[in-house]
């Protein structure tokens, strides 16, 4: 991510300058201090912080069912909305107590399920049979867990999570069932980039310049109860390009899941490995 280079590039410009007049080593001093005090912000209350410790709970959970859906395309030109589709990803899991699942996914009109038990996944055949999925980079499928979609979101909405904080603002959202705290997403990419201009460096300019202007918007709900992550919505824009996307995951229940179990030798037309 170009952003977490440049502050990368502020750190270590510290030592850099250390040998140049008093004047810079002190602006330099100090777009390092705000640099981490915005580091110390994000770290305690960063959206993946947030998104983070939601999965982790809902893991925790005694089995839940969760939905997704990621749009890509062209965008308006405030970057508020996507004019034309240019790809969509409907993504849906139903996993039980022992993290046992069953995975949908939905490309064009490509449906694709997947059995996953003790660890190994099986693609459930059209016919009803199962093959072994020895598919070694998540990415090829998509994602096949929660971590793994929000991590596939990651890569394509670059900062969306990295680089903003969760900003409380109520405590009592009623969602798909659940009393929710909300959160809103608040981007520091622009934070980050007042602070590198305070520096002399013709580095740092050439990769602020590289950082596209940006639309950032979104909210996160989490569970009161069990403070797992109930529902993320966001939406990023590269306004340059007039290119985006909005992610939006949905957690529909937790617990009441089917006992997923391995299936019947029979139908198994390529086993997985121990």
């Amino acid at each position: 991510m170009k952003i977490y280079r440049v502050l990368l590039s502020l750190i270590m410009l510290m030592g850099a300058t250390l040998a140049c007049d008093l004047g810079k080593v002190q602006d330099t001093v100090k777009a390092v201090s705000k640099a981490v005090d915005l580091l110390q912000e994000i770290s305690e209350s960063g959206t993946w912080k947030y998104t983070t410790e939601g999965i982790e709970a809902l893991d925790k959970a005694n089995g839940f069912a969760a939905e997704a859906t990621l749009t890509s395309g062209e965008t308006t030109a405030t970057g508020e909305s996507i004019t034309q589709i240019n790809r969509q990803v409907l993504w849906s899991i139903s996993a039980d107590a022992q993290g046992d699942s069953m995975l949908s996914i939905t490309q064009s009109d490509t449906v694709l399920q997947y059995l996953t038990v003790d660890k190994k996944r099986y693609l459930v055949n059209a016919d009803g049979t199962y093959s072994c999925d020895d598919t070694t980079d998540e990415a090829d499928i998509f994602a096949g867990n929660v971590g793994d979609l929000f991590v596939q979101y990651s890569a394509d909405a670059i900062g969306v999570q990295a680089i903003s904080v969760a900003e409380q603002q109520s405590t009592n959202e009623s969602v798909n069932g659940f009393t929710t705290t909300k959160y809103r997403l608040v981007s520091k990419l622009q934070d980050a980039l007042d602070i590198l201009k305070d520096v002399d460096s013709d580095d740092l300019k050439k990769s602020i310049a590289d950082v596209p202007p940006f639309f950032i918007d979104g909210t996160i709900y989490i569970d009161n109860a069990t403070k797992a992550l109930i529902r993320f919505e966001a939406t990023y824009s590269d306004l340059d390009r007039k290119e985006g996307n909005t992610f939006i995951f949905n957690v529909t229940a937790l617990g009441n899941q089917p006992d997923y179990t391995a299936p019947d030798p029979s139908k198994i037309t390529k086993a997985c490995g121990s």
